[in-house]
């Protein structure tokens, strides 16, 4: 928009408040730190974004909590694009997994589902060298179920003999 110069600034300001939208940017990236929670809210519209710096090779497992909003959590490489995108319950954990391909800052976008709001708290949980036995494998797969719950029992069946 061209404002006349004798107006310019007054004119401006004016649409700035008029039209808060304008004015803003999506919010910066956060970068975020192993175990730490980080609680938020979500708008309608929102897409909050968190980072980590990761090497390539690694297991990575965090998830949201859904306090009052349920979310789709999406997984970016550092070149942007999608590992994963995750959005199983409505309440309580969110969790993602993935194993980096590549080194570098990778991204994680929390986004409200069907322009829900609420509350919800982000938290990578694990990050650790991809397992290279079965047993290493499996642990990590189920490490969204964590100590408290149930065991797993996991056999191999091949030609019928286990």
């Amino acid at each position: 928009m061209i404002f006349p110069a004798k107006h310019g600034a007054l004119a401006m300001l004016a649409l700035l408040i008029a039209l808060p939208g304008l004015a803003q940017d999506a919010p910066a990236p956060i970068t975020v730190d192993l175990g730490d929670v980080y609680a938020d809210s979500l708008g309608s519209e929102g897409l909050h974004a968190y980072t980590m710096e990761l090497e390539s090779g690694y297991f990575v497992f965090g998830a949201v909590n859904q306090i009052t909003v349920d979310v789709v959590v999406t997984v970016k490489d550092p070149e942007g694009e999608q590992v994963g995108e995750f959005d199983i319950p409505a309440r309580g954990a969110e969790p993602f997994q993935f194993t980096t391909e590549t080194a570098g800052a990778y991204r994680f976008e929390v986004t409200p589902f069907e322009e829900e709001t609420g509350r919800y708290e982000f938290t990578l949980q694990l990050v650790e060298p991809e397992a290279t036995t079965p047993a290493g494998k499996v642990d990590q797969v189920m490490s969204q179920y964590g100590d408290e719950t149930p065991g797993t029992v996991v056999a191999i069946v091949r030609d019928g003999e286990v």
